[in-house]
Formats: structure tokens, C-alpha cells, sequence
């Protein structure tokens, strides 16, 4: 479990960042996930040439 914490919806005061809190949390989310996948990749050692079959462009 990893627990991200961000300001809460009802947070109108800005006591725990002026950012909007589910802003704030998408983006802490992406650097999350960001750092998840690469620390996997780096694990697993499959080159880039080999993955890039899979990728989904969502464009």
C-alpha cells in the first residue's frame, strides 16, 4: 500500500496546498505510477525495442 497524501474536496482553506486537491492528487498519482513502471522496467531489463510492439497511443 502506498498512501499519497493530498488535500481533501472539502480543503477550501489551502491549509495543505493552494493547488486544487484533485490536481494535486493526479499529478502525485502520475510521478507515483511514473516511478513504479521505471523502477520495474530497470528490473526486469527488457530492452525498449521490444516493448514498443505493446505501446497504446491514446492520442
Amino acid at each position: 500500500m502506498v498512501v499519497i497524501p493530498a488535500a481533501q474536496k472539502t480543503d477550501h482553506g489551502g491549509t495543505a496546498s493552494r493547488q486544487y486537491s484533485g490536481s494535486l492528487f493526479e499529478q502525485a498519482l502520475l510521478l507515483v505510477l511514473d516511478a513504479t513502471f521505471h523502477t520495474l522496467w530497470k528490473a526486469d531489463g527488457t530492452p525498449a525495442e521490444d516493448l514498443w510492439p505493446r505501446h497504446a497511443n491514446l492520442e
